[in-house]
């Protein structure tokens, strides 16, 4: 009796397989696809203001050693 039954059962696994691979596994893969490129979006988005940011600072950075160097100098000079 088994081995007469096993071919219908392992055709009722297949279908049920794929019938909650196409209704359950599928849509959810898309929601996650969608929020993954949300996140990339996102991720990109704050790794261009963090440049800004550190760009700004880097300028400060520069501004202040160009007036250190600058009063440095001249004080060599009127010496």
């Amino acid at each position: 009796m088994i081995p007469r039954s096993l071919p219908y059962l392992n055709f009722f696994l297949a279908t049920s397989s794929l019938t909650f691979q196409l209704t359950v596994l599928y849509p959810w893969h898309i929601t996650l696809d969608e929020g993954f490129a949300k996140l990339k979006a996102e991720s990109s988005q704050r790794m261009e203001e963090s440049f800004r940011v550190h760009e700004r600072r880097l300028e400060r950075i520069e501004e202040h050693l160009e007036r250190v160097v600058g009063s440095a100098t001249a004080a060599e000079r009127g010496n």
